[in-house]
């Protein structure tokens, strides 16, 4: 029999009851607060999985917290924007998208722990507690437990508690005159509370009573006589749901919703067939990252056998040689064309990175070539010409068009003038991955162009709701670990003339077509299919998608193939099978009190069991507003829980919760990635001006194979996949981009194919081995200490130095030299003062009372500009008594000014 007793601090009446482990095990449920008097004697009971002690609260639980400014603060905190779309397109992200927002907010999950333990906490006389489950920003991480009544009692250490309903509510009156029945008469299948299901409804026709609805317009499905409460096929469960038959995500549990065996990781062995080793990871061969993905030399020339990647550089140069060939310009008529190679175009590609380094020119990319602009960049300048740059922009082609097909004729593409990058891209990606990751993540990538496309197409287009208001859109699906693309298609309007599986089977939507068309490329990637390819994936997939991508006959499809789906679902695409009613619909206000305390419910959770072998679960909750996820073989289970917030430092630190399941926690620790992606192609730079649309999907995918390949260096860095290639500091991205702009030569032969190229078959023999230029590694250890032999750019200072003579003036030997003020018989003819002389500086005496000074050398040190005694009068304007031999001090205060004048104005 249950035993029971009562916490005399709150007069919250407890039961604890003890069970064996079952699917529905009853444990303290986390929203039954009531603070009504007429409920206190009413005990509410969740139901959730569990097989740990369980308990029972009813009456009102910290009543006076909600009023506090620590409680105003939390929730101000927690809501969200109010300026959303309507969900019509993936632009236009719907009610939805304030998940979305909330993964930005994560970015990156913090990583779970396999030895959390559930929490069974105690009260002060040894008996059971209502309790939440605690847990770390971003995870199921258990760090603690949070007792429902406010109090400090338990492991909560950080003294946060859930919202509850305002001290000086009241219950309504109960309309028995209309037929409404008491409060614990009500059917209430999830323990809600009377402040958040106290909304009776009456029918229109008669005014009688219906049934009480929560704030979002939900009321519970009514019990059958087999005690089960469903609905054209599903079954609902209120509080909480556990799938023990047949659990979804491989070695998942609550406190480990991402275990280390569900990610992917890169193939070590072929990483060293192409030439990866310890020394390329201490000198951060950023190149020979970037080259795996999009090859200089011709894989099938590169010396290794079997080599696996598709070309692209080399087919660049083809394509491009061609075109000019073909056009009949550049011999006879027109300017002359040098026919260019694959490390032309290489370096073609590092300036731009480098102009992005730089901070970038909002497409006035010239300016680096201008010796006279502060944007100019010596390193750009000497690595090909403006002119050469220009003419290689005009006239690069990934494609010869002559031999593409065109509109409608047989295998077109509209995107043909620039597929050829994220095709080399995501096969050598795929190629060079030994397992990839069982979640993944698909969604657009958007790139900008004000001009036109491909005509008739719609590969370009306005844009809503997007940082760009014209340009394209690819979408792409990728690992949700590790920026690692899979599959991608380009978005244009001619599915249904290109893909004629869209009209046979029905396919009337584009955002489920996409991702139906992406799934099956990955289908053939995975562990005993019979195509060809390298399998990458030990079990069939899991996709996170947002709403424009979600249908039933998309999540029907994807059931019966076995592949895991979890996405938004807009509330007027919500299951045919369901009536709207008993879900999560209607729009409420994120400042509503009883929405807030609403949020804190376990999740309405309708289950499927298809008879073709797949499980449908859709979960729907209250949130900022009305939330819906639709998910099929996805979910382990799904019960509500509290995730720990902090911000500010010291005393102003502060900490607050917000409402998670297992369905929104995955959703969000997902679906970041490939925003996080966009992300760092908006800060590489990549833009120049041009005409030419093509271009910027060209860039924005150099930009993606930057990220991409940071993203594999930095794998290698942690050292799990080869121990020796462990690095404690890798650069940063911004680094990473920096080392990749710099200028590439075959003659070195650092990468795979170079030995081969004509630039070196052409040279002697026994001149191959040598190098005409120094590497970044060679340079930097040069560099590494102070007494470095390279002491920076001394061109200038080498002229004057050159230009020292002896004093030469009629009737005079001496002058006073314009750094301290005694005679000296020297000058610089390369300086003048205002009256057009040479300025007298001592260069080393040999002799007399100034032997051996080197005042020429601190009048032409930019640290000590205006310290000499000729710039106290000239430049500061005071009196040549004033002035004083420069202190220690002075000089490190001058040289601090200096370096400050430098930053501020990039001198």
């Amino acid at each position: 029999m249950p035993r029971a007793g009562r916490n005399s601090r709150n007069n919250v009446r407890v039961t604890a009851v003890h069970g064996s482990p079952s699917t529905n095990t009853t444990i303290s449920s986390i929203t039954n607060s009531s603070t009504s008097h007429d409920d206190s004697d009413t005990p509410m009971v969740a139901t959730v999985p569990s097989a740990t002690t369980i308990t029972t609260v009813s009456n009102s639980i910290n009543q006076g917290l909600c009023d506090n400014d620590l409680q105003e603060e939390i929730m101000r905190q927690v809501d969200e924007e109010e300026n959303r779309g309507d969900g019509s397109d993936s632009d236009i992200e719907g009610e939805e998208h304030d998940l979305h927002n909330d993964s930005l907010m994560d970015v990156i999950r913090d990583r779970m722990v396999d030895d959390a333990v559930e929490i069974d906490g105690k009260d002060s006389k040894g008996e059971s507690k209502a309790f939440l489950k605690l847990t770390a920003t971003g995870s199921t991480e258990i760090i603690g437990d949070l007792p429902t009544d406010g109090s400090s009692d338990g492991n909560n250490q950080y003294n946060v508690t859930i919202p509850t309903a305002p001290p000086d509510w009241v219950a309504p009156s109960v309309k028995l005159d209309k037929g409404e029945p008491e409060f614990n008469t009500v059917d209430n299948p999830g323990s809600w509370n009377r402040y958040i299901f106290r909304r009776p409804i009456f029918k229109k026709e008669t005014g009688k009573y219906s049934n009480h609805q929560l704030p979002t317009g939900a009321s519970p499905v009514p019990m059958g006589i087999d005690g089960k409460r469903k609905q054209g096929g599903w079954e609902f469960f209120y509080s909480g749901w556990r799938n023990d038959e047949c659990p979804y995500r491989r070695g998942a549990t609550t406190s480990n919703l991402f275990p280390k065996e569900m990610e992917g990781f890169l193939d070590a062995e072929a990483l060293k067939n192409l030439g990866l080793n310890k020394k390329r990871m201490e000198d951060c061969d950023a190149l020979f990252f970037f080259q795996l993905l999009l090859p200089i030399c011709d894989p099938s020339k590169s010396g290794i056998e079997n080599d696996p990647r598709l070309p692209f550089f080399t087919e660049v140069e083809k394509f491009t040689n061609m075109s000019k060939a073909a056009s009949g310009y550049g011999a006879s008529y027109g300017h002359t064309w040098k026919n260019t190679t694959a490390g032309e175009l290489v370096n073609f590609e590092g300036v731009l990175f480098h102009d992005g380094v730089l901070g970038g020119s909002n497409g006035a990319i010239y300016r680096r070539w201008q010796t006279e602009s502060f944007n100019y960049s010596a390193l750009i300048t000497s690595c090909m010409t403006l002119t050469r740059f220009g003419e290689l922009k005009r006239n690069m082609k990934l494609c010869f068009n002559e031999m593409c097909p065109k509109r409608h004729e047989t295998n077109y593409d509209p995107a043909y003038k620039f597929d050829l990058i994220f095709k080399a891209l995501v096969h050598n990606t795929n190629v060079l991955t030994k397992k990839a990751d069982e979640s993944q993540v698909l969604d657009e990538t958007t790139w900008g162009h004000s001009g036109y496309g491909e005509s008739g197409s719609g590969l370009t287009g306005r844009l809503r709701n997007k940082k760009v208001p014209k340009g394209g859109q690819t979408v792409i699906i990728m690992d949700a670990n590790r920026p690692r693309p899979r599959a991608y298609m380009h978005r244009h309007k001619l599915y249904d003339e290109i893909y004629s599986e869209k009209k046979q089977n029905g396919w009337t939507a584009g955002g489920p077509f996409e991702l139906y068309y992406l799934s099956k490329k990955l289908l053939k990637m995975v562990d005993g299919d019979d195509s060809t390819g390298k399998k990458i994936f030990r079990v069939k997939f899991c996709v996170t998608a947002d709403n424009y991508f979600i249908s039933d006959k998309v999540l029907n499809w994807a059931g019966e193939n076995g592949i895991g789906i979890i996405g938004t679902n807009q509330r007027d695409k919500l299951p045919r099978e369901i009536g709207s009613q008993y879900l999560h619909k209607s729009k409420t206000d994120s400042h509503y009190k009883r929405a807030k305390v609403a949020r804190f419910a376990h999740p309405i959770v309708a289950v499927k069991n298809d008879p073709k072998g797949f499980q449908r679960v859709h979960v729907s909750f209250q949130s900022t507003s009305s939330c819906n996820i639709a998910t099929v073989n996805a979910l382990n289970d799904v019960f509500n829980f509290v995730e720990l917030r902090e911000r500010g430092r010291g005393k102003n630190k502060r900490y607050w919760v917000i409402e998670m399941n297992h369905a929104r926690r995955i959703y969000l620790s997902t679906y970041f990635r490939i925003d996080a992606v966009d992300h760092l192609i908006k800060n590489a730079r990549l833009f120049y001006r041009t005409w030419k649309y093509w271009h910027a999907p060209v860039n924005h995918a150099l930009a993606l194979t930057i990220a991409v390949a940071y993203d594999m260096y930095l794998e290698c860095c942690e050292g799990e996949i080869e121990e020796e290639w462990k690095i404690n500091h890798p650069v940063s991205y911004y680094e990473f981009q920096n080392i990749l702009s710099v200028r590439y030569s075959p003659r070195r032969q650092m990468y795979p194919g170079d030995d081969k190229m004509r630039i070196v078959t052409s040279m002697p023999k026994k001149h191959r081995g040598r190098h005409d230029e120094v590497s970044l590694a060679q340079f930097r250890a040069a560099k590494k200490t102070k007494n470095s032999r390279c002491c920076g750019d001394i061109d200038k200072l080498t002229l004057h130095i050159k230009s020292v003579q002896p004093v030469c003036e009629r009737g005079k030997k001496t002058r006073k030299c314009a750094w301290c003020g005694e005679d000296t018989y020297q000058m610089c003819t390369q300086c003048k003062d205002d009256s057009g002389k040479a300025i007298p500086l001592h260069f080393n005496p040999k002799k007399g009372g100034h032997e051996g000074k080197l005042c020429f050398f601190d009048y032409h040190n930019d640290n000590k500009f205006g310290l000499g005694k000729n710039d106290c009068s000239r430049i500061l304007n005071q009196p040549k008594r004033d002035w004083h031999k420069p202190t220690n001090s002075m000089l490190k205060e001058n040289k601090l000014h200096i370096e400050s004048l430098k930053d501020r104005h990039s001198f």
